[in-house]
């Protein structure tokens, strides 16, 4: 009843549960299961196209080519596929994911706003948090000790994590 926020049930009755609400310096939560989990509230999407649907807004280094829903390196010495997303701040934190979906061999690494991600050389989905340390929002893709292998799926979002309400379930 009036904008309840946290309940249980005993039967038919809904009963409030309480709960403290603070502020802190990074997003937090605890959940039903009593695990903090983080929080994060993340800005639109920067990149276009990063499903590869169409052979289309990114720029491809030798090697690379765009087809059947993928990017994919494949010859030797290729470097980079990439694609500007506009202007980033720096001191602000950005969240890339990308995923792997072949490899044979070599490594794959995001690079962004002035700062390099780690290298990967296995298939999977992949997250990096990267702190920007350039305005520079071009979002690469560097195939690394002649990757070849076919990549999905890339985002790149703005992350507020600080500041955020703290909510604890009590009981």
């Amino acid at each position: 009843e009036d904008n309840l926020l946290g309940y249980s049930t005993a039967g038919t009755r809904f009963l409030p549960q309480p709960i403290t609400m603070t502020r802190a310096s990074a997003g937090t939560r605890v959940n039903s299961s009593g695990l903090v989990e983080t929080v994060e509230l993340l800005g639109s999407e920067l990149v276009t196209n990063g499903d590869f649907a169409t052979d289309s807004d990114w720029t491809k280094g030798t090697g690379w080519v765009i087809q059947n829903g993928y990017a994919e390196s494949t010859a030797l010495n290729t470097r980079s596929i990439y694609q500007n997303t506009g202007n980033v701040i720096i001191g602000k934190t950005y969240k890339i994911t990308f995923t792997i979906l072949e490899t044979n061999g070599g490594n794959c690494q995001t690079w962004f706003g002035g700062v390099s991600g780690t290298s990967r050389n296995s298939v999977g989905t992949y997250t990096e948090y990267i702190i920007a340390t350039s305005t520079d929002g071009t979002i690469y893709i560097d195939a690394l000790n002649v990757m070849i292998g076919k990549i999905d799926n890339v985002s790149v979002k703005e992350v507020t994590r600080n500041n955020l309400a703290r909510v604890d379930y009590d009981g």
